[in-house]
């Protein structure tokens, strides 16, 4: 292989990795079930509701949280159900998603984080922390 295949592989190589979305942090809900969140993937949700959907890249959790500028939506496990958390049900609702520095066809990351402490009768109390960088 040349210094010039070298090159492009490298290149690809590096911008593959750095053009992954990711999320970490963990959420713990205690209620009529208790369970644990700890996403570690995102995208942008802009069908339904414009946010940041976060969750793990696994086929046997399907917990999931969605995050939008005044309201959230939470996947029960195992339940099927999304269960919709207002500001109003929450003693903290600390939300930050802003344009990151990448850009893929023309549409910006979404970086941020969440910190929620939460409560509704349908899931009980939810509380965690999590960051993410959402690629389109």
């Amino acid at each position: 292989m040349d210094v010039r295949s070298l090159i492009v592989v490298a290149v690809a190589a590096l911008g593959g990795a750095a053009c992954r979305s990711s999320a970490s942090g963990a959420f713990q809900v205690n209620g009529p079930e208790r369970w644990q969140f700890a996403p570690n993937t995102c995208t942008l949700n802009a069908a339904r509701f414009a946010g940041v959907d976060m969750f793990r890249r696994d086929p046997d959790d399907d917990s999931e949280l969605v995050v939008g500028a005044d309201e959230l939506l939470v996947r029960v496990p195992g339940k099927g159900i999304m269960v919709r958390l207002q500001r109003s049900d929450c003693h903290v609702f600390d939300i930050d998603e802003h344009a990151g520095d990448v850009q893929v066809n023309d549409t910006a990351e979404v970086v941020g984080h969440v910190t929620l402490d939460c409560e509704r009768p349908e899931i009980g109390h939810l509380v965690g922390t999590a960051t993410f960088s959402c690629l389109p």
